[in-house]
């Protein structure tokens, strides 16, 4: 076999590779959860640090998140809480509004009358009809926030109050790339080339 021949063999598998990678790219997307990773700070609780986590939703308005978790903390009063997803507690609010792989509002609360390990995070709430704080982050594992915050609570701003506009007290949210799939056929078909040139090679010797 030529040096002609094992080039045009390689090409050819190369190429099929491209034509199925596009082709799956053109495909109409599947409407499916995205990954966000959220994070906020004390900055009037009595409980300092950091916790931050993850949280899977789909696109669209007043879409409730499948997962909330929480995975790490510099506080190790919160080192129990890390894996823990607080969508499994009972919980007054769970809405989203997520245009574009961005969040724009949230309103997620568990239910601090009947747990007393609670999440809240609200993101220009306002749009969900909430009243009262709009931008702010609050845990605590003492029990009702009515009781124990701020001295027990990790937290960003009064859990009711209003803070229109003042996005500073506010959890933060960012989308988690996702690989493509045709990206991973590339791959998957560029290997296969090389496999068929080696082989190829050796045949050729």
């Amino acid at each position: 076999m030529t040096l002609k021949n094992i080039f045009n063999q390689v090409t050819s598998t190369v190429a099929t590779a491209v034509v199925l990678s596009a082709a799956i790219a053109l495909q109409a997307p599947e409407a499916k959860a995205a990954t966000f990773k959220w994070d906020f700070s004390n900055l009037i609780g009595g409980v300092d640090g950091t916790v931050s986590g993850t949280l899977e939703v789909e696109e669209g308005n007043d879409v409730s998140a499948t997962s909330v978790i929480l995975t790490s903390t510099t506080n190790p009063i919160f080192d129990s809480l890390v894996g823990f997803d607080f969508t499994t507690l009972p919980n007054f609010a769970n809405q989203f509004n997520v245009e574009g792989k961005k969040i724009t509002a949230a309103r997620f609360a568990t239910d601090f009358f009947s747990n007393i390990t609670n999440l809240n995070m609200e993101l220009n709430s306002g749009v969900f009809g909430d009243p009262d704080s709009q931008n702010q982050g609050t845990l605590t594992i003492a029990g009702n926030p009515f009781d124990v915050c701020t001295e027990d609570c990790l937290q960003t701003a009064e859990l009711f109050g209003d803070n229109t506009g003042e996005t500073q007290f506010a959890p933060t949210f960012k989308a988690v790339p996702e690989a493509s799939p045709a990206t991973g056929l590339l791959v998957t078909f560029g290997l296969v080339g090389v496999y068929q040139l080696r082989k190829t090679i050796r045949r050729f010797h």
